[in-house]
């Protein structure tokens, strides 16, 4: 996986996945104007800073991702402070 961390990206949400540990999981996502269908392979949540109580420590929780059309691997991350989603690696 290589950058480009963090770049925003609009990301479609399935609409109730009880069976992902990590709520609801991304069915697609847009990025620089073009729309791919995903499958998650994998998810994982951190959290920095987990030692501070107040105010609430920053949590990320990250999906990687295989598209559909393009076959190309993509890591997705959910910022829950901001509810912000971005690109944070794409294989190379």
């Amino acid at each position: 996986m290589v950058p480009p961390r963090g770049e925003p990206v609009t990301v479609t949400l399935a609409a109730d996945d009880a069976h992902d540990p990590h709520g609801k999981r991304p069915t697609s996502f847009t990025w620089r104007g073009r729309r791919s269908w995903v499958c998650v392979l994998t998810s994982w949540r951190l959290c920095r800073r987990w030692w501070i109580t107040e105010p609430e420590p920053s949590t990320r929780t990250y999906f990687r991702v295989l598209c559909s059309d393009q076959q190309q691997l993509f890591e997705l991350a959910h910022d829950h402070a901001s509810d912000r989603w971005v690109l944070d690696a794409v294989a190379d």
